[in-house]
């Protein structure tokens, strides 16, 4: 069987494909510059990427961006994707999808599970949300997994403001909450994740299967930032700010559906962020 993984150029791709790596699962990494196994511009008509005996990984898409160019990227893209697939015949279609599809969860705090009603509140989410419409247009013809990925250690908007705030000398603000407490997110480090996606390669389903990817239990995410200043960013100084009424106080997925297939084991946030440090360490 062959497995290959696109956008292993990206920023998470880039993680998923070190992981991967060191596994030493025999993945493909796709990518259009050199240094990958299978280089490919990303044009559903050139035909190199659909082997009928294989299962891809798609990692490839926008996180922001105008509506057209999220549409382009996370919705057309993909059906262009699909349809490659289903004409080649190929064994099963992984994709990524988010957590943002969701929208604001229940004021109870209870947590997100796969069959909840789609109400995302952001241009990202709502493209994801329209890339599962489409996915499911398949499903009657193509193995296809959808995977609601959380928040990914090293890939998530706290990493990339420690970077941002590092290299501009100036603090990390973290919002707080009225509780004193800094907001709790669904988390995952990027060897788990590997090990989910190893795991829905190995277990194809028959149509469509949608999965939420978070490890059990959430992280604070004042506890990340330190934690990501104390492994990754040297120097970088974590300070708090009261939180403003549209910071959502909990985010978090439901893992019963997950653990069916592959238990994770919950970590804690400088586990994350070690897993962050020696993937990057990786050459």
């Amino acid at each position: 069987m062959t497995v290959i993984l696109l956008g292993a150029q990206g920023r998470l791709g880039t993680l998923l494909g070190k992981a991967a790596q060191r596994a030493d699962a025999g993945w493909l990494l796709q990518g259009r510059r050199k240094g990958v196994d299978v280089r490919w511009s990303g044009d559903p008509k050139n035909k190199e990427i659909f082997r009928p005996d294989a299962t891809l990984i798609n990692m490839i898409g926008l996180t922001r961006g105008t509506n057209e160019a999220l549409e382009a990227a996370n919705v057309t893209f993909v059906r262009d994707l699909l349809t490659g697939a289903r004409a080649t015949g190929l064994r099963h279609v992984i994709l990524a999808s988010s957590a943002a599809v969701y929208g604001r969860p229940a004021d109870d705090g209870s947590r997100l599970k796969e069959e909840d009603a789609l109400n995302p509140l952001s241009d990202y989410g709502r493209s994801k949300c329209a890339m599962e419409k489409v996915a499911n247009e398949f499903a009657n013809d193509l193995a296809i997994t959808v995977l609601r990925i959380g928040n990914v250690a090293g890939a998530d908007a706290i990493f990339e403001a420690s970077g941002a705030a590092l290299a501009n000398r100036r603090p990390l603000k973290i919002d707080t909450l009225s509780n004193e407490r800094t907001p709790l997110r669904s988390y995952i480090c990027p060897t788990d994740l590997y090990r989910v996606v190893e795991a829905t390669v190995r277990h194809t389903p028959d149509g469509l299967r949608c999965l939420n990817v978070a490890q059990p239990e959430p992280v604070a995410l004042g506890e990340l930032a330190e934690a990501y200043a104390t492994t990754l960013f040297d120097d970088l100084t974590v300070t708090t700010r009261p939180a403003d009424d549209a910071v959502l106080p909990c985010v978090v997925l439901s893992t019963d559906r997950l653990s069916e297939i592959t238990p994770l084991p919950s970590r804690s946030a400088l586990e994350l962020a070690k897993d962050v440090c020696d993937l990057r360490a990786q050459p």
